[in-house]
Order: structure tokens, then C-alpha cells, then sequence
């Protein structure tokens, strides 16, 4: 598990604020999803290694959790959910927070999608209140950008 030593080292993973997106008619929502929207996204972008289907119980229990208890950063291509971070943000005691999915479909990779939806995940839990910010999951492929050197 990573951790974020705090918020806003966020930038050391390239989330700048100056960071232009190719992201024309990609909407990011907040918590917007439907449980069938969701569950259908979760065994159609089932590509993980072993698959997430052989490490939960139920697909559709574990989405279940993820709508009850945490944040779920979206991006649609208008009526179509493309990609999405889940943060679990609810233990504002310690201001901790968990990265728990982050996975975007096959055909919009490598389009700065998961990098847009990251930046939003952050910026929400800072305004949270959050002052960290750990990843607990499975990386589809490669997720996250390289860290860049200084």
C-alpha cells in the first residue's frame, strides 16, 4: 500500500493544476451512477490479474459496499460510463482516505482519464478536510502516471 504523505503531494504524480486534458465531451460526476450502471462496468472492465470476480465474494456485494460507503469519482462519454475512482472519505477523525478502484475502459486509455479522475479525487478530499490518502487496490495495467523527477 502507498500513501500520499500528505494531499498535496498529489503533484508529485503529475496532477498539476496547469494540466490540460484531452478530455472534449468527457463529464466527471460525483456519485451520479446507478448500481446496475455499475455492476455492469465492474464485469465488463473485469481485466485484472488474478480477476477481481476470483477475489471477492460477489461482484455485485462489493459495489454494493462501494455505493453505501464511498466517494465515486465518474467519467461518462455522454450516456456511457467510462472510468471511474472510488475513495473511501468517511473517517473525517483521522483524515485518512482509500483509493480503492481506479479503472477506465479498454478503447479510452491512455487518454488522461484515470489522471483526471485522480485530480478530482484529491481535490475533493482536500476539501474534505483530508490530510492523507492511501491506494488499497489492484492496478489495471498501468494506472498511474511515472513519477516525475525532480
Amino acid at each position: 500500500m502507498s500513501c500520499y504523505n500528505s494531499i498535496n503531494s498529489c503533484y508529485e504524480l503529475g496532477l498539476k493544476q496547469s494540466d490540460g486534458y484531452n478530455m472534449k465531451g468527457i463529464e466527471i460526476r460525483i456519485n451520479s451512477v446507478s448500481l446496475n450502471t455499475l455492476i455492469n462496468f465492474y464485469n465488463e472492465n473485469d481485466i485484472f490479474s488474478p480477476p477481481l470476480s476470483s477475489q471477492v465474494t460477489s461482484i455485485e456485494e462489493y459495489i454494493m459496499k462501494l455505493k453505501n460507503n464511498a466517494v465515486i469519482f465518474e467519467a461518462w462519454d455522454n450516456v456511457e460510463l467510462i472510468g471511474l475512482v472510488a475513495a473511501y472519505l468517511n473517517n473525517y477523525e483521522t483524515q485518512i482516505g482509500f483509493i480503492t478502484s481506479v479503472i477506465v475502459s479498454q478503447k479510452y486509455q491512455k487518454q488522461g482519464i484515470a489522471k483526471r479522475l485522480l485530480k478530482k479525487a484529491v481535490e475533493f478530499a482536500r476539501n474534505e478536510g483530508f490530510k492523507k490518502i492511501y491506494f488499497s487496490l489492484i492496478i489495471q495495467q498501468r494506472t498511474f502516471p511515472k513519477k516525475k523527477k525532480v
